[in-house]
């Protein structure tokens, strides 16, 4: 199973039936895995803003133990060129 990525077509299909599994296992037991994401930063990153599905991400994230943080596109240095 992939560990990362950045669109679902990059998906194959077993890794989308995959992940469409454990959408419907965490749906059903919300609060189960608590701790899965223990120690762990996430990186969310907007190229468009988005205040519902930012929340959304961030407070799925925290209920899984992790800190989200969330990028937008003036606050990475995507093209900058140094002097």
């Amino acid at each position: 199973m992939i560990k990362d990525f950045l669109k679902t077509a990059d998906l194959m299909p077993a890794d989308l039936s995959t992940l469409l599994d454990l959408a419907q296992a965490f749906k059903r037991s919300p609060h189960r895995r608590h701790r899965l994401l223990r120690g762990e930063t996430v990186t969310l990153y907007f190229n468009k803003p988005s205040t519902r599905t930012r929340i959304s991400f961030e407070t799925a994230i925290a209920r899984l133990g992790g800190t989200p943080i969330s990028v937008g596109t003036g606050d990475l240095q995507h093209g900058r060129v140094q002097s």
